[in-house]
């Protein structure tokens, strides 16, 4: 694990969110990916800005089943050499 990357990085934001406008989310992907780290962007379909309060609503679901397959993908037990705030775990 390189300690100056960032871990892999899951954006999840909903398309009706009136707190946080989406083209927010979406610059902070971009600007990840540039950067060369991995991030990944979803958008929920007419999910507002607290959408995982409802937490049997549609969205969350949604969003649980990405949270899910990202950390699939990415997720890993950490390693001795992996360094968190500067320390070892």
């Amino acid at each position: 694990l390189d300690p100056t990357k960032v871990p892999p990085l899951l954006i999840i934001h909903g398309d009706a969110d009136q707190d946080v406008p989406v083209t927010l989310a979406r610059q902070m992907h971009t600007r990840q990916i540039e950067a060369g780290e991995v991030s990944n962007f979803d958008v929920l379909t007419g999910a507002g800005h607290a959408f995982a309060m409802d937490a049997l609503g549609r969205p969350a679901r949604e969003a649980a089943d990405r949270i899910v397959a990202f950390l699939g993908e990415h997720g890993r037990e950490p390693q001795a050499e992996d360094v968190f705030f500067g320390c070892k775990s």
